[in-house]
């Protein structure tokens, strides 16, 4: 340290570059998005009606419900206009759905008073059989500080950057036969 003072002020070490990864756990459904008064969508306000809002959801894959759920449900999927697709599940005790190329969004409907479940127990996750226990939703994005630019067959694990690259390290282990 130079000088008659000594600094109190230190920044963190930071890398050049910085990528945000967005994590989820098993559960898709998160239930802090739901609505009373809705259902599929639009406003329905007959008793017990509710929907999850729009939640992401990704294309050509299987899901599966868990929980409580009666034969009054629906699930409709999305694309990533916001404009409907199809219906999947509708009125049935059916657990699984697969969703097409094009989906990007759900809509989970209920009505709690006709036979319909209690969106404290549902679980949505990947998949075509159920969790063995039930997971809160969760979701947060992290920032990952790395030295380079990711590129594209740049692959981002826990130890960092693994690159991928065409480079033969000519080191004089190789026997050439002619």
């Amino acid at each position: 340290v130079e000088g008659d003072k000594i600094p109190t002020t230190f920044l963190p070490y930071q890398d050049k570059y910085s990528v945000f990864l967005n994590v989820k756990g098993k559960n898709l459904f998160d239930k802090s998005q739901i609505r009373e008064g809705y259902y599929g969508g639009v406003v329905n306000t007959d008793a017990g009606n509710y929907d999850s809002n729009y939640q992401t959801i990704s294309p050509n894959k299987t899901y599966y419900i868990s929980g409580t759920i009666g034969n009054f449900h629906a699930l409709a999927v999305y694309d990533k206009h916001k404009n409907k697709i199809s219906t999947l599940i509708a009125n049935t005790t059916a657990r699984t759905f697969t969703t097409p190329s094009n989906a990007y969004y759900y809509i989970y409907s209920s009505n709690t008073t006709n036979g319909g479940n209690v969106p404290d127990t549902i679980m949505i996750s990947e998949g075509n059989t159920a969790p063995t226990e039930y997971e809160p939703y969760y979701s947060f994005t992290k920032e990952v500080l790395i030295k380079q630019p990711l590129r594209k067959f740049d692959y981002l694990t826990y130890d960092g950057v693994y690159r991928q690259t065409n480079e033969i390290v000519l080191d004089g282990s190789w026997n050439v036969v002619d």
